[in-house]
């Protein structure tokens, strides 16, 4: 008879269009989330965050420390970090794209919230490499904060 499927077509039919859903699925997640991830740790918000732990993570290591942090090789950066106020613009060939800022880096101790006590004063203007550093000169530590342009 024309026109009629037979069960084992009509079984195949969909079977296949499911393999085909779910192959198409899982390569297409894996770069949608890989895409997601890039624009995400490139973010300015993502950034500012970033160096405030770093510079918090400097002020309580016990001896010298060295960090460095490339965010993008596609963005650049202006940074300022000012009484303990961290602020970032994203830059794309000179142009902002977004802008975030943190104030007074704050973070829970013995039930309320407090400043950290490290405060190193830094501007930098269109970077989009930072080493920020804990050295000891002449029996104190010194904080310190650099921008690059690579």
């Amino acid at each position: 008879m024309r026109g009629q499927a037979k069960l084992t077509d009509s079984l195949f039919l969909v079977f296949s269009t499911f393999i085909s859903v779910v192959i198409f699925y899982m390569i297409m997640s894996g770069a949608v989330s890989d895409m997601v991830a890039l624009i995400s740790l490139q973010s300015s918000e993502v950034v500012v965050r970033d160096i405030a732990s770093f510079i918090t993570v400097t002020g309580g290591a016990p001896d010298e420390i060295k960090i460095f942090y490339t965010p993008s090789d596609t963005f650049t950066y202006d940074l300022t970090v000012t009484n303990r106020t961290v602020n970032i613009i994203r830059l794309k060939d000179g142009q902002e794209v977004d802008r975030s800022t943190i104030f007074g880096y704050q973070f829970p101790s013995y039930g309320s919230y407090g400043k950290s006590a490290v405060d190193p004063e830094a501007s930098f203007t269109n970077v989009n490499t930072f080493t920020i550093s804990k050295f000891t000169q002449d029996q104190h530590y010194i904080y310190s904060i650099q921008g690059l342009r690579d």
